[in-house]
């Protein structure tokens, strides 16, 4: 009985805390930002799920960029990204942002310039840390063609929107073995060129050797 009372208790008296402010929840056509009296416009309401989670992806980078802005130590470097904005279009045709998808951009970019770069470094053309600048030149170009973010966009739109949930296990792993096959075929293909370039410097000495046999020999006879 007693919890009978206490309950009937607080419903009335939330009943009567409600009704102190009545004119919060009345409908006021003529209130264009908030006709409901609800402190939301209708047209600010998520109409699908995708739109949703755009939203709520929105302010938690919002949410997240205010807080590396305040930090004492990131903050700076953040503020200074942001003002100078150039180096960063040049080199992933993107501004600089806290976002997941300047992450996943700058990721993909440094995966393609090492691959490169271990291709080129594995021919032997180029000495000096220069097989890695030319790795960075191509994904500046892949960069400016927009295909990075082309790709980073489809792979995030497939994990995040909802009417795409039936392609996330096919896109992850088609994704991940493209990114293995690629890894392997560039191992594959350094240590395929280094062997044939052993074997090159290999046959050079064995020539060289038997020319200075056939000298040493040469001057025996005589």
């Amino acid at each position: 009985m007693k919890k009978t009372g206490v309950l009937l208790s607080a419903l009335i008296i939330t009943a009567l805390i409600l009704n102190l402010f009545p004119i919060q929840a009345e409908i006021n056509p003529g209130d264009i930002e908030d006709p409901l009296g609800i402190g939301i416009n209708p047209a600010d309401i998520p109409q699908t799920p995708e739109y949703a989670a755009n939203i709520s992806l929105t302010y938690l980078q919002k949410e997240w960029t205010k807080i590396v802005a305040k930090n004492k130590y990131i903050g700076p470097i953040h503020n200074f990204f942001l003002a100078h904005p150039t180096a960063f279009i040049v080199l992933f045709n993107y501004k600089y942002e806290f976002s997941l998808t300047f992450i996943c951009i700058f990721i993909f970019w440094i995966f393609l310039a090492v691959v490169f770069g271990n291709i080129i470094n594995s021919l032997g053309l180029l000495k000096l840390g220069l097989p890695w600048i030319f790795g960075a030149l191509c994904s500046i170009i892949l960069s400016q063609m927009g295909l990075i973010k082309l790709v980073t966009d489809s792979m995030l739109n497939a994990i995040f929107l909802q009417s795409l949930w039936w392609m996330r296990a096919i896109l992850w792993f088609v994704a991940l073995i493209v990114l293995i096959i690629v890894f392997y075929i560039s191992q594959l293909a350094s240590q395929t060129i280094a062997q044939s370039k052993k074997r090159g410097e290999e046959r050079e000495q064995k020539e060289k050797v038997e020319e200075l046999e056939e000298i040493s020999k040469g001057a025996r006879l005589e």
